[in-house]
């Protein structure tokens, strides 16, 4: 039982952690250059361009699996 409300209790700290961390990279981000900042190479300006399209790629990758969000992007008429 202890074992169980240590482990919860640590990924609840884990999970507030990383929502901060990724809020916080988004904002500083959009700061530097706009919402859509990471779409352009000058927006992530430390990644050689071979690893920007690689992060692109990736991103693309996660963004048409996740079905959320394919829905959304279809209600609202694109096509993916």
């Amino acid at each position: 039982m202890f074992d169980q409300k240590l482990r919860t209790l640590v990924f609840d700290g884990i999970i507030t952690f990383e929502t901060y961390l990724k809020s916080f990279l988004a904002h500083e981000l959009s700061l530097f250059g706009g919402e859509f900042g990471y779409t352009k190479p000058e927006g992530l300006p430390k990644l050689s361009f071979d690893d920007y399209l690689a992060c692109i790629n990736s991103l693309n990758a996660s963004f048409t699996k996740s079905k959320i969000t394919s829905e959304f992007l279809c209600a609202l008429g694109f096509r993916l």
